[in-house]
């Protein structure tokens, strides 16, 4: 129908005196749906749910986004789909204020067939990949690489970042004379940080990228005793990094690189 549709909508453009409900007949359409999608009325298969913020194709670029990151084995939480989900509708609508709501994150993963899983230790691959073999193996094919591109020491650069858990400490020896196993209690509200630290194969460094958990910069933040004074602070609400944030941080090294 819709095929048929189009085909009489080319005919009017080609024959603009032509009437509407003669070329309805000729074309075997409703003269109505025609007059509709001369207006612009959209066909209900192909228009966007009421109660959906992302256009299909927005919601196909999402996760195509998701399923590169999970296929590099980087690990995908809620948070970062949601942060992505928010900046598409930033970038179309020109809001800062205009997100998606509470629940869309979880429906959106039930929609496309995802599910949330946790994450645990695979310690056989944590095994293998300390054998000594492999890792030579690795810093052969890496060494080749360097030496056919000719990549200089000062440009070969290793970035990691680390986590903490403001408050909590690791488990401890005490003394006691109970038999029973003793806890110490965790606070329900502690406050997470993340450390962006990257070096050189030349042995230089780049500045810490430190993320902390807050709306706003804090004057005390910068009153610590032994800071990088060229060190970079970040609030965040959840205290980890993200999309923009990782952009952020790849401006920092690069402004720190070429000084």
């Amino acid at each position: 129908m819709e095929s048929r549709i189009r085909e009489a909508i080319q005919y009017l453009e080609d024959f603009p005196g032509a009437k509407v409900a003669s070329v309805a007949r000729e074309f075997g359409v409703p003269r109505n749906r025609l007059r509709y999608r001369l207006e612009g009325r959209q066909p209900k298969a192909g228009r966007l749910a009421s109660n959906m913020k992302l256009t299909y194709p927005e919601e196909a670029a999402l996760c195509l986004y998701v399923d590169r990151l999970d296929h590099m084995s980087l690990a995908v939480r809620p948070e970062f789909v949601t942060d992505a989900a928010n900046n598409i509708l930033r970038e179309r609508s020109g809001q800062a204020d205009f997100v998606i709501g509470s629940k869309w994150t979880s429906r959106f993963l039930k929609r496309h067939g995802y599910f949330k899983k946790l994450q645990k230790k695979l310690h056989a691959e944590r095994q293998a990949s300390e054998d000594v073999t492999r890792v030579a193996h690795y810093f052969q094919n890496l060494a080749k690489v360097v030496q056919e591109h000719g990549i200089p020491p000062d440009d070969i650069w290793n970035m990691d970042e680390t986590g903490f858990c403001i408050g909590v400490g690791k488990d401890q020896l005490i003394v006691t004379k109970r038999k029973r196993a003793h806890y110490f209690g965790i606070p329900e509200n502690r406050e997470s940080a993340t450390d962006i630290e990257a070096i050189s194969a030349s042995g230089a460094c780049i500045p810490p990228f430190l993320i902390l958990s807050g709306q706003m910069h804090m004057s005390s933040w910068y009153h610590v005793t032994g800071l990088d004074p060229d060190a970079a602070i970040r609030p965040a609400p959840s205290g980890y990094s993200n999309d923009e944030i990782s952009l952020e941080w790849l401006q920092h090294s690069c402004q720190h690189h070429q000084d």
